[in-house]
């Protein structure tokens, strides 16, 4: 369960986090010299990533109770970081669109 295609399921999650951290540096960075389009796509794309990752985690925290039987703190903080940047995400992109429709 630590590898999916012989790849470290960490490298995947280190991947995630490096997305969602660069796409949020694109929107906060640079938020007012993205086209609208764009700055669209970057949101709905910023969600679905966090909507993806939590969804994995999911995933994880059911192999890690119900079939390994042990408690990882790491991915527990994990988990708990990634429900936080999805909530945050959905929140954004709620008021970002709400926002853009009014322009």
């Amino acid at each position: 369960y630590s590898e999916i295609f012989n790849i470290p399921v960490s490298i995947f999650g280190g991947l995630g986090y490096t997305l969602l951290a660069g796409i949020s540096f694109i929107l906060l960075r640079w938020k007012f010299n993205i086209e609208k389009e764009h700055k669209v796509y970057l949101i709905k794309a910023f969600l679905a990533l966090a909507f993806i990752s939590l969804l994995f985690s999911l995933y994880l925290s059911y192999v890690e109770f119900a079939i390994i039987h042990t408690i990882c703190i790491f991915c527990v903080i994990s988990q708990f970081i990634i429900i936080t940047i999805t909530f945050f995400a959905y929140i954004y992109y709620t008021k970002a669109l709400s926002n853009l429709k009014e322009e």
